[in-house]
């Protein structure tokens, strides 16, 4: 018995003898039914006395009202017996009686016996009654000698009961001090409640488990390719943007927003609501407690109360689903890029079986991709949470076509493994771009059903690794890892393993990539040290000046002024390696060539023309090898050749081509860029030129597109081509007057008000020339047939275009000359700058 059950005990005792007693108040005290109760029984029921209870305790008023009224009832006095009054026996006749007649005597006697008689019977009753009183009394008698036994018993108790109560203060004083403190606790409870309550709303707001859904702004439906919205089992999806960027809304219907306190309580797995929001819950705890980069990240929830309907706001993912991009989109990946996204997983699959979450439902549509094609695993509904005492699960979940045995077949247990089988299934269908029995035979069939495949996994068949789906097959190291997932729960690599094997494959296979890149980047444009591709040292330092072309993405100008550091290197550079007198002039003064001012560089870059570049240097090497040789060469030269010196018979021929492409060997300042792809059988010319333009516009248009082939009718010329020239002096001859400097190339600085000269660099191939010693043979018409290039030699003596026609070599050492090439395919034309000078 507890020290506050005594306190009643003892209580209850002095209650008893008390007669005086008009208010009891027990508030302070924590009372109970039961000692309620005892007080009750401890009262005079037939007494007005006022007992106070704790007002937010009703059982104990209850149980103390119904005790007093049942005593009441067992405590009401019962009538008591009337006392009857002796009779009087008769009194004899006297002596003195009058005489009377005899018959009246008797009369009078017969009248008086019967009143006697009646008399004694009337005794008689009340003798009975006599007796059934002294009974009563006696008993009653019996009754007041046991109650005075009793009282003397109660007297020695309330003695006792008065030495306790006369050392009870410390008690009544330790109750009191102990109901203060109850009393300190609740109020700290209450305040702690409220501060709970506050507090659960901040976390709420840090952890945006309300976002207002006002905030979301442009929110739309999301539909599939087929036009069809995009929904499950979980709801429907939306996009809108939160703060300027895009999201995804995940949104169902619920009624009441779940609490934080809630959210963390579905852990215990005890919570008595019903599945769907079980599911969610867990599913919101898991997306708020596990961060990582191959999750999908949680941005927080938005709760429409007008709508009822909650949305979970998850970052989007550009590319959608890896099953759409598989199967809807139907884009293939290569092998790195199916690695590194089976990768990803593993990581995080190992990242949630670390923190005791099994995901159950893994499979392509929960495996989400961003701008980069990195995966993000989601949908967390079906996920479940293992004990750390307990390596079974409870059954639930999985998609048939991912599923593993365990989930599909019946009395088998469910381990945290099941994922493995699961993701080893989606890295079936990830390397060989095809749904998970969907091959073979099933094809025909759309696939297998539920039915058909836990038979096979009854059986041990598992999807096959050792198959070919439309030219694509697993490789020896895949095929390895998936038969050790396609093993029997409890025999299965961890994620952890996943994780570390498969990181190793994606390493080897992307460095392998890099290296097949790089060979098919070089084969495709070029090796980066071509000679007609600028270097590194080049277009470093002009990476802050580089600009797209307006029309043209894949042509990026980095134009500088002459006052630019690079500058004077630059403008030496694009000139010098056209050799001749041009190079000469450069490399006196890079910016005063001819007299004429540099005002301004631009380096030109084009992906697209380099490759064309590239490609047409391959063809050409190819095209041309033997074509000096053999008669029967398709592209063998048209002009009469000697056999011992491989150059034209006709000696101005020679001359010319000696002279423009220093093949045969002549007397000749120009260059070639690569002496290399001059081989013995292939004369592949690689070589600087130039070519005036008539304004910015005009050079900015052939950056855009190509050059205006001249027409085989135009007059006054030698083929219809593309005309250049190694004499930059020559060049500037065809360019006019300009200031129409357009935004591209704003870094010249050029000063306003002044007027420029526009000159494009150029490189360009050729491995068939032919030589044109005169203006009338070719005028209006194309190139010969089987050559890519006609090459003269001009007159440039007075310094004007007009005058410049090919010119015969024996006046060549008394004329100021010009060296003119045209060029027929653009492919063989490549722009490397922009050369500006002051008009």
């Amino acid at each position: 018995m507890g020290v506050c059950d005594a306190y009643i005990d003892a209580l209850a005792v002095a209650l008893k003898s008390n007669h005086c007693l008009q208010t009891l108040d027990l508030s302070r005290f924590w009372m109970t039914a039961d000692r309620a109760i005892t007080i009750a029984n401890a009262l005079d029921p037939h007494r007005n006395i006022t007992v106070k209870f704790d007002g937010e305790n009703e059982d104990v008023r209850h149980a103390f009202d119904k005790r007093m009224n049942e005593r009441r009832q067992q405590n009401t006095p019962q009538p008591s017996h009337p006392l009857h009054a002796a009779v009087a026996p008769p009194s004899s006749p006297g002596s003195s009686a009058k005489p009377s007649s005899e018959i009246a005597l008797k009369k009078k006697l017969q009248e008086k016996n019967a009143e006697l008689s009646a008399v004694q019977q009337a005794n008689a009753k009340l003798q009975q009654n006599l007796e059934s009183v002294q009974q009563q009394l006696a008993s009653k008698t019996s009754s007041l000698n046991d109650a005075d036994a009793r009282i003397a018993e109660l007297e020695q108790q309330v003695t006792a009961l008065s030495e306790a109560l006369s050392n009870s203060e410390d008690i009544v004083k330790h109750f009191e001090s102990h109901s203060q403190q109850l009393a300190q606790e609740n109020a700290f409870f209450k305040t702690r409640v409220e501060l709970k309550d506050n507090w659960e709303e901040q976390l709420e707001g840090v952890l945006n488990l309300n976002i207002p859904s006002s905030r979301f702004v442009g929110k739309v439906r999301v539909f599939d390719i087929n036009g069809k919205p995009v929904g499950g089992a979980f709801g429907s999806l939306f996009k809108a943007e939160l703060a300027g960027q895009p999201v995804a809304l995940k949104q169902m219907p619920v009624q009441n927003r779940p609490r934080l306190s809630e959210i963390i309580a579905c852990v215990a797995g005890s919570e008595d609501v019903p599945d769907h929001l079980k599911q969610l819950r867990r599913e919101a705890l898991i997306l708020l407690s596990l961060r990582h980069p191959n999750i999908v990240h949680f941005l927080g929830l938005t709760h429409d109360e007008q709508s009822q309907t909650l949305a979970f706001v998850l970052s989007w993912a550009e590319n959608g689903s890896l099953y759409d991009l598989l199967h809807v989109k139907k884009q293939l990946l290569d092998e790195p890029t199916c690695l590194r996204v089976a990768f990803e997983v593993a990581c995080a699959m190992a990242f949630l079986h670390a923190h005791n979450v099994v995901h159950r439902d893994l499979k392509s549509p929960n495996v989400l991709l961003d701008a980069s094609l990195s995966a993000k695993v989601t949908d967390f509904g079906l996920s479940t949470f293992k004990s750390a005492d307990k390596s079974v699960l409870t059954h639930g979940g999985g998609t048939p076509l991912w599923a593993s045995p365990e989930q599909l077949l019946e009395g088998q247990e469910l381990r945290m493994d099941t994922d493995v089988f699961s993701f080893a299934v989606l890295v079936w269908e990830l390397f060989l771009n095809i749904k998970p029995w969907y091959h073979g035979k099933y094809a025909a069939l759309g696939g297998a059903n539920i039915s058909t495949i836990a038979r096979a996994y009854e059986k041990g068949r598992y999807l096959p690794l050792d198959v070919e789906v439309d030219g694509r097959r697993l490789s020896d190291a895949v095929q390895q890892v998936l038969g050790q997932c396609f093993d029997v729960s409890g025999n299965r690599p961890s994620f952890v393993q996943l994780q570390g094997t498969l990181g190793g494959q994606y390493t080897a296979a992307k460095e392998q990539h890099a290296v097949d890149m790089e060979q098919q980047h070089e084969q495709l444009h070029g090796p980066a040290s071509a000679a007609w591709k600028w270097q590194p040292n080049v277009l470093e330092p002009l990476q802050s000046f580089m600009v797209t072309h307006p029309t043209r993405a894949s042509v990026r100008i980095a134009a500088v002024g002459a006052a630019h550091d690079k500058a004077i290197a630059i403008a030496n550079q694009m000139i010098t390696e056209a050799g001749g007198r041009s190079s000469d002039e450069a490399t006196a003064a890079p910016l005063q060539p001819f007299g004429k001012t540099v005002a301004g560089v631009a380096v030109v870059q084009c992906s697209q023309k380099n490759a064309a570049f590239n490609g047409a240097v391959h063809r050409n090497q190819t095209r041309y090898r033997g074509h000096m040789s053999s008669a029967n060469h398709p592209f063998h030269p048209k002009y009469q050749m000697g056999q011992a010196t491989g150059a034209p018979i006709n000696a101005e021929e020679a001359a010319v081509l000696a002279r423009a492409t220093l093949h045969p060997a002549g007397a000749s300042s120009y260059k070639v860029l690569d002496p290399a792809m001059m081989q013995p059988d292939v004369h592949l010319r690689l070589q600087r030129v130039f070519h005036g333009v008539p304004s910015f516009a005009v050079a900015m248009s052939i950056l855009g597109g190509d050059f205006a082939q001249l027409q085989k009718t135009d007059n006054g010329w030698y083929g219809a081509g593309f005309y250049f020239t190694h004499d930059l002096d020559y060049a500037l001859e065809y360019t006019k007057k300009c200031k129409d400097v357009p935004p591209e190339l704003q870094h010249l600085n050029l000063p306003a008000g002044k007027q420029f000269r526009v000159v494009l660099v150029c490189d360009v191939q050729y491995g068939n020339p032919y030589p044109v010693p005169d203006a009338v043979t070719f005028n209006g018409k194309p190139l010969v047939g089987g050559h890519d290039a006609h090459v003269a030699v001009v007159d440039f003596s007075t310094g004007s275009k007009a005058d410049a026609f090919p010119l015969a070599p024996t006046e060549w050492a008394s004329k100021r000359t010009a060296a003119e090439i045209v060029i027929n395919d653009p492919s063989c034309v490549l722009v490397r700058g922009i050369l500006v000078f002051e008009a």
